[in-house]
């Protein structure tokens, strides 16, 4: 016979008795794991403005966000939604993603004519700090209605006041540091790495929605388009995203943008081999708000990624499908997440005007005069 389970000691834990024959009796002990909602993932998700948030427990999908968003905003299902990390901006845009967040991620949901300012959120932290401002909200948006100039030399002298602690890395020696990222992260090279290696993401994305948006018409392109997309998105993969790129622990010079120290001296413009500006270097090691601040520099595509690498790419895959040819996948991996094109410059020197003088090399679009093969998983390059 069994007794009803008696809750033990233990939150969790529940004991109870068996008899057989009525002559043994033995006690088990069973632990029962529930599922206590204060354990399960825990985020936050702000408005795009960052006036307002919910806190959602035990999602496991990126559906499920965009539910609670749904519901709580009244944002009806017609409307396209994204959603991206506050931390950097980076478009979670699956659940293979998703899964890799943090628990207590905090997100931003915007629509498609929406762009994501990680000023109103993290210059209100920085600023916050300075014990001489009284209102934030007054001076985030006098801020914010400056020009770009006027708002870089305000942020140096800032900034130029701060402690300097570019000699401290983990956690534990300078906690400030990581005030509001996620607790996965144990020292600044791992930040800095991980910031690398999202902004290869969100070109992989752009790549992924431009591909589908403008080339896959019948299933046949389709496949051909997964397959280019595989193709680099394992090319990224076996590079760790280029987390080197802004890691100054890489003991490779040439595999990062930084010096030893952490600092990053501007490139200058697209057109130009140096930067004529001596105040653009920035060390985000320094302090937090250093941090904050190179989330605004720009790794600048030489040779235009959505104006000239794309719709040359698409040009290249038609031709594949006509006529038979290899896409050369590297030279166009190299254009768009290398620094064979990539240039980290400051945000004054972004130049987002054509880049008229930067062409692709038609000759590098395929390798060799091998043809394309056929299988019954469709087209592949």
């Amino acid at each position: 016979t069994k007794e009803t389970p008696q809750p033990d000691t233990n939150e969790g834990r529940f004991t109870f008795s068996c008899t057989s024959n009525a002559v043994l009796r033995t006690d088990y002990i069973c632990v029962v794991y529930l599922p206590d909602v204060q354990t399960r993932p825990r985020m936050r998700i702000w408005n795009s403005s960052f006036s307002d948030s919910i806190e959602v427990r035990g999602v496991s999908s990126l559906n499920e966000v965009l539910d609670h968003v749904r519901n709580d905003y009244h944002v009806p299902p017609s409307v396209p939604l994204n959603i991206a990390l506050v931390e950097d901006g980076t478009i979670v845009d699956d659940d293979e993603y998703f899964g890799t967040l943090a628990r207590n991620s905090e997100l931003v949901f915007l629509s498609p004519w929406e762009k994501f300012n990680p000023w109103l959120r993290k210059l209100r932290d920085a600023f916050s700090r300075d014990p001489q401002i009284s209102s934030m909200e007054r001076v985030v948006g006098d801020f914010l209605s400056q020009k770009r100039e006027a708002k870089t030399k305000l942020l140096n002298s800032y900034v130029s006041r701060l402690p300097v602690n570019r000699s401290l890395n983990s956690r534990e020696e300078d906690p400030s540091w990581f005030q509001g990222l996620p607790g996965r992260f144990k020292s600044k090279d791992q930040v800095m790495k991980d910031r690398a290696r999202s902004r290869m993401r969100n070109y992989l994305r752009e790549t992924k929605e431009y591909l589908r948006n403008r080339y896959s018409v019948n299933e046949k392109e389709v496949q051909f388009s997964f397959s280019i997309i595989r193709e680099l998105t394992d090319m990224l993969k076996e590079r760790d995203y280029h987390g080197h790129y802004f890691n100054r622990e890489e003991l490779a010079r040439d595999l990062r943008l930084c010096d030893s120290h952490g600092s990053f001296k501007c490139q200058g413009p697209f057109n130009s081999d140096i930067c004529s500006y001596v105040d653009h270097q920035i060390n985000p090691y320094d302090n937090r708000e250093s941090l904050i601040l190179f989330q605004n520099w720009n790794l600048d595509h030489g040779i235009e990624k959505s104006r000239t690498i794309l719709p040359g790419m698409i040009q290249a895959m038609k031709s594949c499908m006509t006529k038979g040819f290899i896409l050369n996948t590297l030279y166009f991996f190299n254009l768009l997440f290398t620094t064979v094109n990539l240039k980290l410059v400051h945000t004054v020197c972004h130049d987002k005007t054509g880049h008229k003088t930067k062409q692709l090399d038609s000759s590098n679009f395929f390798v060799g005069d091998q043809k394309i093969s056929r299988s019954g998983n469709g087209i592949r390059a």
